[in-house]
C-alpha cells in the first residue's frame, strides 16, 4: 500500500458532466475547512455491490475521530464513522467522490485505512492515510510549534529552512525579534539535532536514522509591534512547513507577508522588474521580493517598483505590505532588451477580488458592464482594477447595474479586479462584462460579503426541469446555503439562511436553451468543512427514463443513488478566501 499525506488544504478539480437519461447534470461542492481531508475518485463500469471501511492502524498514537463518505451529487451512497465499516451497498456504473477527513483532537499524528472493496473481494481502493498536526501553543511572551515526522527509509537527510518577516522589510514594517529556537528531539523527547539561526534567511541539514522525531521551533513574541517567519521542513519526499505570525497583544492589523509560490523559469538575462499598487489608499508601503536561495530582488518604495536585475531559472515569489489593506497587486517581468514580457501576475488583497482576465491586440477603450445577480442580497457600490501587472488603472465607485470605460493604451494580457460591497451586508454576486465594440473579450464574476460562492456553467437543452440542492453533513452541515440557477431569460434563486439537512429541491422549472450559471454559496462555521451536491433533473424524461428513489435506504448506511457524472470542486481559504478550480 501507498502512504499518502491527508491534506489540511486542497485546491480544486473539474470532472465534466454527462448526461445519464433524465440527469442532465449533478455535482459536487466541497469546502475546504480546518479538517485534514482526502479526496479521490472511484469509478464503476457497470453495476456493483460496494462496501466502505474506514478504520485507525494501531501503531501509536490514542484514538482519534473522523468519517469517511462515498457520494455523487445530491447522493450519499454510504457514510461510515472511522473505526466502523458499512453495509454494501448497489453502485449503477459511473464515477463517484470518496472523501475521509480526521480529526486529531489532541493527538499529533494518527495512521489511517481507508478501504472500499466489492462483494466479490475485488478492492477499489485501499491506501494507509498520515494525518499528523502542527502543535501550535502561544502563550503571553512566545510561541512554541511543533510538527511531528517519520524517517522510515534508512538513513535520511533532513534539511530545515527558515525565512524572516525581516527580509522583506521595505519600509520599517516589522519588528526586530530574536531568533527563534529551532530543535529535533526523538521518540523518546531526547534534543538529537539543534538549527542555530544566524541570519532572517537560511537552512540546515543533519542526517537521521529510522524513528519518529519532532521539530520544535520556540519564538518569543516582540514587546511592540509585529513580525513572523516561514519554515520549511524536508524529510526526503515528505515535505512540511508553514508561516507564522508574531505580534504584540495591542496590535489590531499586523503586516503581513504573502508567499504567492514559484515563477516560471527565466533564461538567463536581463530582465526589468516591476509592479503596481491598486484600489488600495496610495501607493502604500509595500514590497515585492524575488528568492532563489542567497539571490533576492525586492521590488520597494526606495526603488519605485522598478527593478533592472539578471534572472536565471525559477524563483520564489513574496508580498509584504503594510496590514489591514484592501488592494490590488500587479508584478511584470519583462525582457530589457525587447520589452517582451515573460511573467505577469496580479493578487488581489484584502476583501479585492480577482475577477478573470481579458487580452486586448491593439490600444483601445473597453467598457466594463456589471449585472448585479442580486445573490442573495443587492450590490450597493463597486470599483474595478485594470492592470498588466505594471500599467494600473483604478475606476471610480460606480452602483447596481452600470457601464465605465476604461482606457487601454498596449496590447496584452490584462487582470480585472474588483472591490464591492452588499446592501445590508449577507452576500452579493455580480456578473463583469469586459467589451470592446461588440466583441466580448472576458467576462467573470465578483462576490461581496460572507461566505464562499463557485460559479460553473451548465449547457441546457429546452424543457422542465428541476434542481435539487443537498447538504451532505460532512463533516458538519453549512450553517447557510443558497443555490441559483442564472440565463438569459431565467433566473431561480434558492437561499437556506438557517442552512439545509438533507436535500431540497425546486419546483419545475422552464428553461430555454442556452448556456447557464450555476451559482452556490455556502457559510460554514468558523474553520468547517462542508459537502454539498446538486442534480439538475428533465421532468420530460423522468417517466419514460426514472431514476432511483433518492430516498432509499442503500443497504443500511446511505441513501440511494442516480445515474451520471460529477463536478467536483474543492474550495480553500486561501488569499481572502479566493476561489481555486482547475479543470
Amino acid at each position: 500500500m501507498m502512504a499518502r499525506l491527508l491534506l489540511a488544504l486542497v485546491l480544486g478539480a473539474l470532472l465534466n458532466s454527462q448526461v445519464y437519461g433524465a440527469l442532465a447534470k449533478e455535482g459536487l461542492y466541497w469546502v475546504q475547512g480546518s479538517t485534514q481531508t482526502v479526496i479521490e475518485s472511484v469509478s464503476v463500469t457497470e453495476p456493483t455491490r460496494v462496501r466502505l471501511a474506514y478504520s485507525q492502524i494501531a501503531i501509536g498514537g490514542g484514538p482519534v475521530n473522523g468519517s469517511a463518505i462515498l457520494a455523487r451529487g445530491v447522493d450519499t451512497y454510504s457514510a461510515v464513522a472511522l473505526g466502523a465499516a458499512g453495509n454494501y451497498v448497489d453502485l449503477p456504473a459511473g464515477e463517484y467522490s470518496l472523501l475521509a477527513y480526521a480529526d486529531l483532537g489532541l493527538e499529533p499524528v494518527a495512521e489511517l485505512l481507508l478501504n472500499l472493496q466489492t462483494d466479490t473481494g475485488n478492492v477499489l481502493y485501499n491506501e494507509s492515510l498520515s494525518a499528523r498536526k502542527i502543535l501550535f501553543e502561544e502563550d503571553s511572551d512566545s510561541v512554541t510549534v511543533q510538527q511531528p515526522f517519520v524517517v522510515d527509509n534508512g538513513q535520511s537527510q533532513v534539511e530545515f529552512r527558515y525565512t524572516g518577516f525581516e527580509q522583506f522589510d521595505v519600509a520599517d514594517l516589522f519588528a526586530d525579534i530574536a531568533f527563534p529556537v529551532v530543535l529535533i528531539t526523538d521518540s523518546d523527547e531526547a534534543i538529537v539535532a539543534t538549527f542555530p539561526l544566524t541570519s532572517h534567511s537560511m537552512s540546515d541539514a543533519v542526517t537521521l536514522p529510522v524513528g519518529t522525531y519532532s521539530l520544535t521551533i520556540a519564538a518569543a513574541l516582540p514587546d511592540v509591534g509585529a513580525s513572523g517567519f516561514f519554515w520549511q521542513l524536508q524529510v526526503g519526499e515528505q515535505r512540511y512547513g508553514d508561516k507564522v505570525n508574531l505580534k504584540a497583544d495591542n496590535v489590531t492589523n499586523p503586516p503581513e507577508v504573502i508567499a504567492l509560490g514559484e515563477t516560471d523559469d527565466f533564461a538567463k538575462a536581463q530582465y526589468l522588474l516591476e509592479s503596481v499598487w491598486l484600489l488600495g489608499a496610495g501607493n502604500a508601503a509595500y514590497g515585492v521580493t524575488l528568492e532563489q536561495g542567497d539571490n533576492w530582488f525586492t521590488l520597494s518604495p526606495e526603488n519605485e517598483h522598478v527593478l533592472p536585475a539578471t534572472l536565471e531559472g525559477s524563483y520564489q515569489m513574496y508580498i509584504s505590505h503594510p496590514g489591514g489593506e484592501n488592494a490590488g497587486v500587479g508584478i511584470k517581468i519583462k525582457r530589457r532588451d525587447d520589452g517582451i514580457t515573460q511573467f505577469s501576475t496580479c493578487l488581489p488583497v484584502g476583501n479585492v477580488r480577482l475577477i478573470g482576465e481579458f487580452q486586448v491586440n491593439s490600444p483601445e477603450v473597453v467598457s466594463i458592464y456589471s449585472d448585479d445577480l442580486e445573490f442573495v442580497n443587492s450590490v450597493e457600490s463597486v470599483r474595478y482594477a485594470v492592470t498588466d501587472g505594471a500599467y494600473g488603472i483604478s475606476s471610480q465607485v460606480v452602483y447596481g447595474d452600470s457601464q465605465i470605460d476604461v482606457p487601454i493604451p498596449t496590447p496584452g494580457t490584462y487582470c480585472l479586479l474588483g472591490q464591492a460591497t452588499v446592501v445590508n451586508n449577507g452576500n452579493a454576486l455580480l456578473r463583469s462584462r469586459v467589451v470592446s465594440g461588440s466583441s466580448l473579450l472576458g467576462e467573470g464574476y465578483l462576490n461581496a460579503g460572507e461566505g464562499l460562492v463557485l460559479i460553473q456553467n451548465l449547457e441546457v437543452a429546452r424543457g422542465t426541469y428541476r434542481l435539487a440542492l443537498a447538504d451532505h453533513s460532512f463533516p458538519e452541515a453549512a450553517s447557510a446555503v443558497a443555490i441559483g440557477l442564472y440565463g438569459e431569460e431565467n433566473r431561480y434563486r434558492k437561499y437556506y439562511p438557517n442552512g439545509l439537512i438533507g436535500m431540497a429541491g425546486s419546483g419545475d422549472l422552464t428553461l430555454a436553451a442556452g448556456t447557464y450559471q450555476l451559482a452556490y454559496l455556502v457559510l460554514t462555521d468558523a474553520e468547517e468543512s462542508a459537502l454539498l451536491g446538486y442534480a439538475l433533473e428533465s421532468v420530460e424524461d423522468s417517466s419514460s427514463d426514472p431514476q432511483p428513489d433518492r430516498n432509499a435506504n442503500g443497504g443500511g448506511d446511505g441513501g440511494g443513488g442516480s445515474g451520471g457524472a460529477f463536478n467536483l470542486f474543492f474550495l480553500a481559504f486561501l488569499l481572502g478566501m479566493r476561489i481555486a478550480r482547475v479543470s
